[in-house]
């Protein structure tokens, strides 16, 4: 809890929530505007409203699921190696908490993290919601498979800081 009440105080939270938040956006806009576009119905015959809904949901889908998979690893890689660095993984490894805790609250540090990068983009996904194309199990199933893959990828990000020494190494492999 500490620490993420220290990093949501710097600058860079905020500037990568805005970039998280932005990207699937203004995609998401020029997808539906061109979907939209009488130029694009002309070409490719009247498609509805909900079908280009669809699309946008699979686009910005792909798009978060890509930014999540890709920026995982790299808040995860350099969190024990950095520990290391500054010598303050020997005093943690001293206390009371078993190796396995700290590499597990590691990890809970940086999914939150990226916790706060995805329900900040949910309002482009409800936005597919609202129109009626999706369910709410669309949306669970989403959600789900995106805090799977957060997981999964954070996990591996923390094996690679574990693995290497050095921070630039492990943040690079």
């Amino acid at each position: 809890v500490k620490e993420i009440k220290q990093i949501t105080r710097k600058l860079k939270f905020p500037t990568g929530l805005l970039f998280f938040c932005l990207v699937p956006g203004v995609i998401g806009i020029i997808t539906l505007s061109t979907l939209i576009s009488p130029d694009y119905l002309t070409y490719f015959a009247y498609r509805s409203i909900k079908e280009s809904f669809s699309i946008l949901y699979e686009v910005i889908f792909g798009l978060e699921f890509m930014l999540a998979l890709f920026l995982t690893p790299a808040f995860t890689a350099g969190l024990v190696s950095a520990e290391r660095e500054n010598r303050t993984l020997d005093l943690m490894l001293t206390s009371s908490l078993s190796p396995h805790k700290i590499a597990l609250g590691k990890l809970l540090f940086a999914v939150t993290r990226l916790f706060f990068y995805i329900t900040g983009s949910m309002p482009v996904l409800f936005l597919v919601f609202a129109v009626g194309e999706l369910g709410a199990t669309d949306i669970a199933e989403y959600l789900l498979l995106l805090v799977v893959t957060v997981f999964y990828a954070g996990s591996f990000g923390v094996l690679i800081s574990v693995i290497f020494k050095n921070t630039t190494l492990a943040v690079s492999a």
